[in-house]
């Protein structure tokens, strides 16, 4: 039976309503039994008839009351809530916002790390080719003067060797050689001192480019660097926006689910209100709507997202191809320095091989002039033995017949009208006339300074 049927006493029911039920839990603001005060209403002359109105009509307004209290209470806790999430949303981002800026600088100062780290490298790599090159000078000029100096005492030895076979004849050749010497000296010194100096031109100018070359790669490796932290920064920041965007949905789908319980909860505490069939079915239309609204409002989010995903598809699609784009640049860039390298090669290696070709036809005309030497200096050791032989089995030869000899050599007339020959003509006429003229022999000019020996030569 309900609470209509149910029969009522003479005593009227008076309720009583809290002042203030705004901050009041579920259960609180729930109708629940409130004490009554009886009083008999017989003797004012009340009927049972208008008492039973009279209480349906209190009653009405209390269930109207109590509704509009929950009503209240639940507006109440929804702007809480939206303002927790909202609280909790500022966090996150600024937690996002902090965890973005300290992975920037730690980035940042793992890359001014490397750099130096680069740069010292660069600078140590530097100081010891220097010290080598260094050392390499200091070990070919050590190199030219023992040479030079075993070259000296080999020639004052042959010059002393040959002063004591023979020493007036030996004094004047020496002197002869010793010119002769000095001017190839000189003349090789001079070479020398040009190939030094194309040869430190070479090493200078190999030296710059490799520098040049080490500047390049060094240039081309801070761009690759600064390229790939730009991806990876553009790589980073779009993590974090899709970890961002992820976070939001869920957010979103939270309060969303936790919306569908509390709308649920609030369903099954109106469905046990039997007693408020009317209001229920109210708060079934009031249901029906707001479950059209957060479906609406469900598939607005999910159309937000799926425009969201499909700018950020776009947005991939355009930083691919800015990416392959760079990556052609690269390759050409790349390719052309190739070409650039192995052009550079090839002319390092023509020059390698023109200065083996110079080096080699150096030392093989040294090798000649060196076996040419030799064998001069054999024929002049030859030439003056035998010279020293037929010396010493000349003998007096008739003047008449000296003289026919003289007549018949127009070199020895000379030498004689000159006054440089004279001392030596009775003993080389029997070697002019017992020899074949025709054939190449040593010719030794002697004489006094100031006879006019260069003159005659």
């Amino acid at each position: 039976m309900s609470k209509e049927s149910e029969p009522k006493t003479a005593s009227n029911e008076l309720e009583v309503v809290p002042p203030n039920e705004a901050n009041m839990t579920d259960e609180e603001a729930s109708p629940s039994p409130k004490p009554k005060i009886e009083t008999d209403k017989s003797e004012f002359g009340i009927s049972k008839e208008e008492d039973l109105l009279a209480t349906e009509a209190g009653e009405e307004e209390d269930n109207l009351a109590v509704e509009a209290v929950i009503k209240e209470d639940e507006e109440h806790l929804a702007a809480k809530n939206e303002e927790e999430q909202a609280a909790k949303k500022e966090e996150e981002e600024h937690l996002a916002a902090e965890a973005a800026k300290k992975d920037e600088e730690e980035h940042s100062a793992t890359e001014a790390a490397k750099k130096e780290e680069e740069e010292r490298l660069a600078a140590e790599a530097v100081k010891k080719e220097e010290e080598r090159l260094a050392a390499e000078v200091a070990k070919k000029e050590e190199e030219e003067r023992i040479t030079a100096e075993a070259a000296k005492k080999e020639e004052e030895e042959h010059l002393a060797a040959e002063a004591v076979k023979k020493e007036e004849e030996e004094r004047l050749a020496a002197e002869v050689t010793k010119k002769e010497e000095e001017e190839r000296l000189a003349a090789e010194a001079v070479k020398k001192e040009e190939e030094e100096r194309l040869a430190a031109v070479t090493v200078k100018k190999e030296e710059e480019e490799r520098l040049a070359a080490e500047a390049a790669k060094k240039q081309e490796e801070e761009y690759l660097a600064a390229e790939a932290a730009k991806i990876e920064e553009e790589e980073h920041l779009a993590a974090e926006a899709a970890k961002k965007e992820e976070e939001e949905r869920l957010a979103a789908e939270a309060a969303m689910k936790d919306e569908e319980e509390r709308l649920a909860a609030e369903a099954a505490k109106k469905e046990e209100e039997e007693h408020l069939a009317a209001e229920a079915a109210k708060k079934d239309e009031e249901e029906r709507s707001a479950a059209e609204a957060v479906k609406e409002e469900a598939e607005r989010l999910l159309a937000a997202e799926a425009i969201k995903k499909e700018e950020l598809l776009v947005a991939e699609a355009v930083k691919d191809e800015e990416r392959v784009a760079v990556k052609r640049k690269e390759d050409e860039r790349m390719a052309t320095e190739a070409a650039q390298n192995a052009e550079e090669e090839r002319f390092a290696t023509e020059a390698a091989k023109r200065e083996e070709d110079a080096k080699r036809e150096e030392e093989e005309r040294a090798e000649g002039l060196a076996v040419d030497a030799t064998l001069m200096k054999e024929d002049y050791d030859r030439a003056i033995a035998e010279e020293a032989l037929k010396e010493e089995q000349v003998e007096e030869v008739p003047v008449e017949q000296t003289e026919k000899c003289v007549d018949d050599s127009p070199a020895i007339v000379d030498a004689v009208d000159i006054g440089l020959a004279a001392p030596a003509v009775t003993k080389n006429l029997a070697a002019l006339m017992d020899n074949d003229l025709s054939q190449p022999r040593p010719v030794v000019i002697c004489g006094p300074s100031g006879a006019g020996k260069g003159t005659l030569m």
